[in-house]
């Protein structure tokens, strides 16, 4: 299996080139480590700043207890099956074996005097005022100050919402009326004037597409809070788990990849 990994990368669209400039810390925990299926998003511009929220950390970053009753040393997962089963997840590196578990921190990363600095801010709230430790969710900027978290893994799919105030530091629940979206990971989340778009995602252990065909567009409305859910015309492209999605324009998402059919799809409009 692959390793973690915690390099940062930049591209310019001017000279089509990609560079890894130096991030740094003032102090060691202030950088997020090695980890994937985490989440990040533009908060600010001036000076750029970007918020990073939870993922799966390990592989040699931190380091936590085994699960009781498991030899890690016995172990070599080799499917996602086997590594959403267990929790902490387990994963067989070359050399030794490491253990791999969802995070619930934020961390931002902003250009300071010409360099990437990383920083972890104080939340404030107790552990049950904020959301549960996760992966392969969605974050979007909702509003002046706020992002908001959608779904993800945390031992189980979910569809929890929740709102973070990257100013006040503090998390506080998302109340919405309508049918909420099933619970999900592994989708996409857009805001495209005062709506926000949930795209697809899996639903089911094994991530097998087909079986999430409940999953599909999702509309939620920033004024109201009220969900929706749009009918499809045209070519439908869920279920489909794993792809990408951005904002192209002023009112169009265009959606690339992702798991359907055990096969991987182009890009549709």
């Amino acid at each position: 299996m692959g390793e973690a990994q915690s390099q940062l990368l930049i591209y310019d669209t001017t000279n089509f080139q990609w560079s890894s400039p130096s991030d740094v810390s003032n102090f060691q925990e202030d950088h997020p480590g090695k980890r994937y299926g985490h989440s990040t998003v533009l908060v600010q511009m001036h000076p750029p700043k970007l918020l990073l929220y939870g993922g799966v950390v390990g592989g040699g970053t931190f380091e936590f207890d085994a699960p009781d009753g498991v030899d890690v040393a016995e172990h070599e997962v080799q499917s996602s099956i086997i590594q959403r089963t267990l929790a902490p997840n387990i994963r067989q590196g070359k050399k030794s074996v490491s253990i791999e578990d969802t995070d619930d921190s934020v961390y931002f990363l902003t250009l300071n005097a010409d360099r990437w600095l990383w920083s972890k801010p104080l939340i404030h709230g107790s552990k049950q005022s904020k959301p549960a430790p996760r992966t392969e969710h969605t974050c979007c900027k909702t509003g002046t100050n706020e992002v908001t978290v959608f779904g993800g893994w945390s031992n189980k799919p979910m569809n929890d919402m929740w709102l973070f105030n990257f100013v006040d530091m503090e998390w506080k629940v998302s109340v919405s009326s309508g049918i909420q979206p099933r619970p999900r990971y592994r989708h996409t989340a857009e805001v495209i004037g005062m709506k926000m778009y949930v795209l697809g995602g899996s639903d089911n252990i094994e991530d097998i597409s087909e079986s999430a065909r409940y999953l599909g567009l999702h509309e939620l409305s920033l004024d109201t809070m009220q969900w929706s859910h749009p009918t499809i015309s045209g070519t439908n492209p869920f279920p489909r788990s794993g792809h990408s999605s951005s904002v192209i324009g002023a009112k169009s998402v265009c959606i690339f990849g992702g798991k359907r059919n055990n096969q991987v799809s182009g890009v549709t409009y």
